[in-house]
């Protein structure tokens, strides 16, 4: 008996043991998901492509169709290393406008012919009401923005979604129903019920600059989009379908594309928290989003997600899976942050500074 007691005394500490390993190294693959999220809130993970205003405008469907690797092998994208080479670009007249739109075919990858024609004529329209320069003014699309061939080299240039959308001046969304004819019938949600892309570019765009040169692009004209749709539109990233989840996730042979967008929303809500690098415009807008809905952030930027699968041959027979998103990453972020200010404060205040900075950041 006191042999039996003294094994189960052994493998109780032993499975103990392995316990409290397991806990510490599911902690730090945790705290490494962190900080490899983190990696792009300073610098790009692939550098920011761009066009030329005067070149996008005579841009051909044939040439657009070439996507990425045509255009630059063709000589005709301009790119721009890193983000602190951006910010330090002696042509302080540059303009960036980001182009937000959804593909007419899941095959198609890019937009269509009237697509094309009504983004040139947008992009016309906003340098001139602007006031801005044409030979200053460049262009960021997906299509020839962003490696298409490469998983890899477009897994990085989608965490840098945030630093896009932050050096861009304008944003201007084609709207997936073109034949609307007025801002009401533009704004209209059900045009953009399921377009994951779209919402989140436009929320990563607002929480860096707010509403300001936000614009639906009409038959007729420019359309300055409203802070309720803008707040609209950034509830539901998360909660809307892409084209995998349309698809079934090919019978659950591929990832869901809202998975891809988890490294680039971590690193803005580091922006937004640690008040750093965000605007005001852009955390408020941030702020607005997630009061507007009980559950605030979590609703937002949900922990959990439902992976929904079906077959082709038989699509009546679905399985739901109820997977992991955000998890508590956000609440990780909450902690780096607050222990970054709280070790600046305590420098601060050795070095004999009055007011430290935790006092300034928070406040607005």
């Amino acid at each position: 008996l006191l042999a039996v007691s003294v094994i189960i005394v052994l493998l109780s500490r032993r499975f103990r043991s392995r316990l409290a390993l397991l806990r510490r190294q599911a902690e730090a693959a945790a705290e490494q998901k962190v900080s490899d999220c983190l990696e792009n809130v300073e610098e790009f993970g692939y550098p920011l492509v761009l066009m030329s205003a005067s070149q996008f405008k005579t841009l051909t469907m044939r040439e657009l169709s070439t996507r990425y690797e045509g255009n630059r092998s063709a000589h005709r994208l301009v790119f721009v290393d890193t983000y602190s080479r951006f910010k330090e670009h002696p042509n302080l007249g540059r303009r960036t406008v980001f182009f937000s739109y959804h593909s007419a075919s899941e095959r198609l990858w890019g937009p269509d012919g009237a697509q094309l024609e009504l983004m040139q004529r947008s992009l016309e329209e906003a340098i001139s009401s602007n006031e801005w320069e044409e030979e200053n003014t460049y262009v960021w699309l997906d299509v020839f923005s962003v490696p298409q061939e490469r998983e890899d080299m477009k897994r990085l240039a989608i965490t840098s979604l945030h630093l896009y959308t932050k050096c861009a001046d304008a944003l201007l969304v084609i709207p997936p129903n073109m034949n609307c004819d007025n801002s009401i019938q533009l704004m209209a949600m059900d045009n953009y019920e399921d377009r994951g892309w779209m919402r989140a570019e436009v929320m990563a765009y607002c929480c860096n600059h707010g509403v300001e040169r936000v614009y639906l692009a009409g038959p007729e004209r420019l359309k300055p989009a409203t802070l309720e749709w803008a707040l609209d539109m950034s509830s539901s990233v998360f909660t809307t379908k892409m084209w995998c989840c349309q698809n079934g996730h090919s019978g659950g042979s591929c990832q869901c594309q809202k998975e891809l967008l988890v490294a680039p929303f971590v690193a803005l809500y580091f922006d937004i928290k640690s008040r750093r690098h965000g605007s005001i415009e852009g955390i408020r807008f941030f702020n607005s989003v997630t009061k507007k809905y009980k559950g605030g952030k979590d609703i937002i930027l949900p922990p959990t997600y439902e992976y929904t699968t079906w077959e082709k041959k038989s699509p009546l027979k679905t399985h739901h899976e109820v997977r992991t998103l955000f998890g508590d990453l956000l609440l990780r972020v909450e902690r780096r942050v607050a222990a970054s200010i709280y070790a600046e404060a305590g420098r601060s205040h050795a070095l004999g500074e009055q007011r430290p900075p935790i006092a300034r950041r928070q406040s607005l």
